[in-house]
């Protein structure tokens, strides 16, 4: 089974990046323990673990961070050469962290080929829920539900993903990660 970890960054309500990878951390089929994970993945030393891709989406509308330090009154190259920014991109009116999150796993999966039913885990890292009611992982789910025909016994979905949505400034998608790893 392949897990995935998503990794969004708000802050300051600008969008720094949202970056999404799609790890491999078992061969096939749940492990019955950490053992048989471990052997699953190629051995104790888990020899087949690691990143097998990434999808990065930044949204399309950003500011100059040159104009910024001079809007902001601060010394010049303090963004551009403190931070080593040239622009900082954040959300318009019709984007939010769900937005962008579901950007980036429809991009990873078409990608890379990635089918629905090959990920067994979906771990969220951001700072920020749109309104704190809903996780992002729930809102992504509706990537893994699949064709469902009225009627039908049937259906293309996946909806056994484990995982859930971290929230916490800065270590959120460490969290995350840490998470998938576990």
């Amino acid at each position: 089974m392949l897990e995935v970890v998503v990794i969004g960054g708000v802050g300051l309500l600008f969008m720094l990046t949202q970056l999404l990878m799609l790890l491999k951390l078992r061969a096939e089929g749940p492990a019955s323990s950490k053992k048989d994970a471990a052997a699953a993945a190629g051995g104790e030393g888990g020899k087949n673990a690691g990143i097998l891709a990434m999808e990065v989406y930044f949204p399309s509308t950003f500011v100059s961070q040159a104009d910024l330090e001079a809007a902001n009154g601060v010394a010049t190259g303090k963004y551009t050469l403190g931070l080593g920014q040239q622009a900082m991109a954040f959300t318009g009116d019709a984007e939010d962290v769900n937005s962008l999150a579901l950007s980036a796993v429809q991009a990873l999966f078409e990608k890379y080929g990635v089918s629905p039913h090959e990920i067994g885990r979906l771990e969220v890292g951001t700072e920020t829920l749109v309104d704190k009611s809903k996780s992002t992982k729930t809102v992504l789910m509706q990537l893994f539900q699949g064709d469902r025909k009225e009627g039908s016994s049937s259906s293309s979905s996946n909806c056994d993903v484990e995982g859930a949505t971290v929230v916490n400034a800065c270590y959120g998608g460490t969290a995350a990660l840490l998470n998938a790893l576990a």
